[in-house]
């Protein structure tokens, strides 16, 4: 960072030191310096918009968790960026265990999902409201695949359209759709236990 952005993190951390209302305006004056810049390091390092910042808005959690104290711009800036990058490693970590431990839904296995799905006439607002939510984050986080899985559902594509659609063979669009509602039903799931 520049002098004068090391200028605007010495205020932030000034702001904090104070507590109260000021420390809230001084923790939301170094969440709007610091936050773009993690977005953009994340997107930089492969991630799209939506997981960047999804990752961002945890590592600038951990960091005004731990601001308290620290009063160098210089040693709070290294330190910040020391803990999104270690946000960001464990969040790809998270990401290649959770890839390596899935499992694919056969035909009778998407089956027992649908029918086993909660009927919205038959659901309190609560559960539709979580389902919604848990929906646009399916779609924030994964476009591709929701688009993929909303083309399958609302234009009934068959097997071979969706294969010519992803320029892949049958076997590989069965396993990618395989692999696309799987990881929907690990967004829905929280709303159905």
């Amino acid at each position: 960072m520049t002098t004068s952005n090391r200028d605007l993190l010495a205020k932030g951390l000034e702001l904090v030191q104070q507590g109260g209302k000021t420390g809230e305006r001084g923790a939301a004056h170094l969440f709007d310096l610091l936050w773009p810049k993690f977005v953009r390091d994340f997107q930089k390092w492969g991630q799209q918009i939506g997981v960047a910042e999804e990752i961002a808005s945890d590592a600038m959690l951990k960091v005004l968790r731990g601001v308290q104290g620290l009063r160098d711009p210089i040693a709070f800036e290294k330190w910040a960026n020391t803990v999104a990058r270690n946000t960001f490693l464990s969040h790809i970590r998270d990401t290649q265990q959770e890839a390596d431990h899935e499992t694919t839904l056969d035909d009778d296995g998407w089956d027992y999902v649908i029918n086993s799905a909660i009927d919205p006439s038959q659901s309190d607002p609560t559960t539709m409201i979580c389902l919604n939510g848990q929906m646009e984050k399916f779609f924030r986080d994964h476009p591709e695949r929701a688009q993929v899985i909303e083309r399958c559902a609302l234009d009934a594509w068959s097997l071979e359209d969706t294969s010519q659609a992803l320029g892949r063979s049958m076997t590989a669009t069965k396993e990618y759709l395989s692999q696309c509602r799987k990881r929907l039903m690990q967004y829905l799931q929280p709303c159905l236990e």
